[in-house]
Formats: C-alpha cells, structure tokens, sequence
C-alpha cells in the first residue's frame, strides 16, 4: 500500500473503506479507500503466541 509493506490490523468501516491500525502508537491509522486503494493487496496473516 502506497508503495511499503506493513503488518495491520484491518478494520472495515460503513461505505467499504478500510482503516489500516498499528499497535504501536508512534503510527497512524492509515485509510483505504477506492481512490488510494488500487494497488492496495492482503499478502497473508501474521500470528504471535508465546509460551
């Protein structure tokens, strides 16, 4: 998306807009919408367990 690879949660608001969220709270959310979204591609899951 936008030209980078990251790992967000996803989350699907009314309308079909996406919001891209970071645990981390040095980033943003981040929308996709029609316009930005084009190229916009779900590559796979990431899991964390521990223990």
């Amino acid at each position: 998306f936008e030209g980078e690879g990251m790992i967000k949660q996803i989350f699907k608001e009314e309308g079909g807009k996406l919001i891209l969220h970071s645990l981390n709270p040095k980033y943003r959310d981040r929308e996709v919408t029609e316009q930005n979204g084009l190229n916009f591609k779900v590559m796979g899951r990431q899991f964390w367990r521990a223990g």
